[in-house]
């Protein structure tokens, strides 16, 4: 009988049935990745599809729509995890979109038999329920029960931290809600963004202003048209309130003749924390005594069922801590927008996030003005970044398009390309300047020819830890086989946890830690390797410089340069050692990624169009 065996360890051999590779990155055909390369629109479809029909599902008298509707303006399904489908958090993303292309390989190859080498329980679980559908049989090799086989986290109840969570919230209540709208918040422009990246400068006429990295001189174009500013702060860390008061307490900056500054975190109170839980409750008991729940999380026209994988984002979403933060969230949110005066317009970082649907639902529950959503980096870029894209059918269907923003602000001719293609409506889309790689320009025109030499290497960091981790660890094997005159240097991620871990990790490697800005770091050496799905490795590219990309061979590829050709991908030692050695050069590509223009006149024409009036 036919056999085919589906590892996660890389190493697997076997001499009389092929063995996929559930995990990392090659050139074989039993890599599955490469099979969801060469699949990449259907497999990416179908599982868009599923997460959008999931909320016309009926597991009990009520449809998963109303039994998390709030009101016509907030549905807390589509702040849940599961929505919203980021990467980052959720790693079950990886795996149902391998389980997909697995069934695809299963009908290709027909076998009779698939045996499974792997530790991880919730593949053991999914592999399982397909072959049992397909009446295929199933071998694994799990002598233990599953309970032996679970990391110590996923032992830990959902009960108990999202207590944890619901505490600290509780505590931030008790020492917060005195921010209130004065009468001096009259500004009909909001600029709602993170209350980090930013910086107090000196202008050309030595006036000190607050500038944000994320919007760069888009904030002085508006005030050429005689109009003044709100920045609504959202704070990501435990410091942005001390942070914010020490703004608050420079006069110059804060409420000001243009500008006014709000720290959204700041507008919890004990009032909206009790609103909060009891709706919290209310809808947690109602997830509980929802029954056929694994049943909604079939696949259409498949043998495929995604519960195992995704059972933890369901219940962090249904009745633990993503649950309450989104019923918090839209509290704050509703109570600082039926406060302010009725604003024009609205610029927001759009990244899909949770947060972002109780902005505009708010938004437009207190009847503001236009609310925009502006790309700041590269995120439709990241095929697999699914936050940034629904389903084709998705955008046929008016009722979608009621809540969402009015337009999408679009950096380059690539996001665009992208994002047409996913079936979103070109009469939202506006062309405007990528403003965060604005700078580029000063540097791309001034570039000299480079020798392309090897002997000076950049490591760049992400924010995730392990896969940053593990690049240190990979050129920790392959150190003693590099040329002797290689230089080595390390830019650890500004906001990775355990920076520090890593720092020391890299110098007890003889690494040269860099505390160099990023274009200076990026012009001094040869080759730049970067982890994961960061937009710096668009600015190496265009800075002319050969560009490895470090990938979680875990994770699908979420680097926005995929589409380039002769780009290399590794994940491994072997690879990476093999990459650095080569001579592939990117130094020729002249694809553009963005629109530049120190004098915004794209954001002009859009400008003029919404403030003449």
């Amino acid at each position: 009988m036919k056999k085919i065996i589906l590892s996660s360890y890389e190493n697997s051999h076997n001499n009389s049935s092929p063995v996929y590779y559930w995990n990392g990155f090659g050139n074989s055909k039993y890599y599955i990745s490469n099979f969801i390369e060469k699949n990449k629109d259907q497999i990416r479809n179908e599982y868009l599809k599923f997460i959008e029909n999931i909320d016309a599902e009926k597991p009990g008298e009520k449809k998963i729509r109303k039994i998390f509707g709030i009101n016509k303006f907030h549905n807390l399904w589509h702040m849940s995890a599961i929505y919203e489908k980021c990467p980052n958090k959720s790693l079950a993303i990886n795996d149902c979109i391998k389980l997909i292309a697995f069934e695809k390989i299963l009908d290709i190859e027909n076998p009779k038999i698939v045996s499974l080498d792997s530790k991880n329980v919730n593949l053991h679980k999914s592999i399982k329920i397909l072959c049992l559908r397909k009446k295929i049989i199933f071998e694994n090799n799990l002598n233990l029960p599953y309970f032996f086989y679970l990391d110590s986290k996923s032992l830990i109840p959902n009960f108990l931290k999202t207590i944890i969570f619901i505490f600290k919230i509780f505590l931030s209540s008790l020492s917060r809600g005195r921010n209130l709208v004065n009468n001096n918040f009259e500004n009909h422009i909001s600029f709602i963004s993170y209350f980090i990246n930013f910086k107090i400068k000196k202008d050309n006429d030595n006036t000190i202003k607050f500038f944000s990295d994320y919007w760069h001189n888009l904030p002085d174009l508006i005030f050429q048209y005689d109009k003044k500013i709100n920045w609504l702060h959202f704070g990501i860390n435990r410091k942005a309130p001390k942070e914010f008061k020490i703004l608050k307490n420079k006069k110059e900056l804060l409420n000001s003749a243009k500008i006014s500054h709000l720290l959204i975190d700041n507008y919890i109170s004990i009032k909206i924390f009790i609103q909060s839980l009891i709706i919290f409750l209310n809808v947690s008991i109602k997830s509980l005594i929802t029954f056929n729940i694994k049943k909604m999380f079939d696949l259409k026209n498949s043998n495929i069922n995604f519960y195992t994988f995704l059972k933890n984002d369901w219940i962090t979403s249904t009745r633990g801590s993503q649950l309450f933060y989104s019923i918090i969230i839209i509290k704050i949110l509703d109570k600082l927008f039926s406060k302010i005066p009725k604003q024009k317009l609205g610029f927001y970082l759009l990244e899909y996030q949770s947060w972002e649907r109780a902005l505009i639902g708010s938004w437009k529950k207190f009847n503001h003005g236009k609310i925009i959503g502006v790309e700041h980096t590269s995120g439709y870029m990241r095929y697999w970044d699914l936050r940034f894209y629904k389903s084709i059918d998705f955008y046929k269907d008016t009722k979608n398009l009621k809540f969402m923003n009015d337009f999408t602000c679009i950096n380059g001719p690539k996001s665009k390309e992208l994002l047409i293609c996913s079936g979103y409506p070109k009469n939202k889309i506006i062309e405007v300047e990528a403003l965060r790689f604005n700078y580029l320009n000063k540097h791309i025109d001034k570039l000299n020819p480079t020798n392309f030499s090897s002997n000076k290497i950049l490591l760049i960091g992400d924010i995730d830890y392990i896969s940053t981790k593990n690049l240190l660890e990979d050129i920790k094997k392959i150190y003693f086989n590099l040329e002797k005159d290689i230089k080595i240097y390390f830019r650890p991620h500004p906001g990775t946890p355990n920076k520090q871990i890593l720092i020391n990790f890299a110098e007890s490697l003889s690494i040269n830690i860099s505390e160099k800005p990023l274009i200076s770091d990026i012009n001094y050496n040869d080759k730049i390797i970067i982890v994961g799905g960061s937009s710096v490795s668009i600015e190496a590219l265009l800075m002319n410089k050969t560009t490895i990309i470090y990938l979680n061979k875990n994770k699908l590829n979420l680097s926005p340069i995929n589409f380039i050709h002769k780009i290399n991908f590794v994940s491994n030692s072997q690879d990476l050692l093999s990459s650095i050695n080569s001579n592939l050069k990117n130094r020729n590509s002249k694809q553009e990624f963005f629109w530049l223009d120190d004098n915004l006149p794209k954001w002009k024409i859009f400008l003029d169009k919404q403030l003449n009036y």
